[in-house]
């Protein structure tokens, strides 16, 4: 489930909205530039994939936020 979520979050809703126009922009490149955007958005799905792991707490980025600048609040 909870990688569903950051795949949501990685992805947005803007592909669901724009994918006409990018298909009709680039016709049959079109899932080329998808391909390749996926890889270019890889290292950062496994980004958050490496701190979920070190930091399994349910504040998400926040956590991550306060545990690289220390935060005691």
């Amino acid at each position: 489930m909870l990688t569903l979520y950051g795949v949501g979050i990685i992805v947005g809703a803007g592909i669901y909205v724009l994918i006409g126009e990018v298909v009709g922009a680039a016709g049959f490149s079109a899932p080329l530039s998808f391909l390749i955007a996926g890889i270019l958005v890889a290292p950062t799905g496994y980004s958050y994939a490496e701190l979920v792991a070190r930091f399994p707490e349910a504040a998400g980025q926040a956590a991550y936020v306060r545990h690289a600048f220390n935060s005691i609040t």
